[in-house]
């Protein structure tokens, strides 16, 4: 049975507004019921702004929901993704039937790619 992540990415800050994502959790079983369980998150995460909310729309999508939360001066808006894992660099004990995965080629993403420097 799959494997789906729950992701919530939100708006952060004021004057540098930017986006981050938040990893809610994972959820085995179908990708309809990953959605389900997604959808109890879209109603009742309580983001960081606005500090006083006063309504909340949820918005179906193509991949989960889209939330737009009111305060008393600006609105934010949230989006709340499923996502099946396709690859995990821990992997207890590989399924039945599952093969090996394959050498990684020599242009693989170097392993730094994508980090922060400190």
């Amino acid at each position: 049975m799959p494997s789906w992540g729950l992701i919530v990415e939100e708006t952060c800050g004021y004057q540098d507004r930017r986006w981050e994502a938040t990893h809610l959790g994972e959820f085995d079983g179908t990708r309809q019921q990953a959605l389900t369980r997604l959808l109890k998150f879209a109603k009742t995460y309580e983001p960081a702004h606005p500090r006083l909310p006063k309504r909340r729309l949820v918005y179906e999508a193509a991949d989960g929901y889209i939330v737009f939360v009111r305060g008393a001066t600006e609105t934010f808006h949230l989006r709340f993704s499923v996502a099946e894992l396709v690859h995990d660099t821990y992997a207890p004990a590989r399924p039945q039937g599952r093969p090996e995965p394959a050498a990684e080629p020599e242009d693989a993403v170097p392993a730094n790619h994508g980090r922060r420097k400190s």
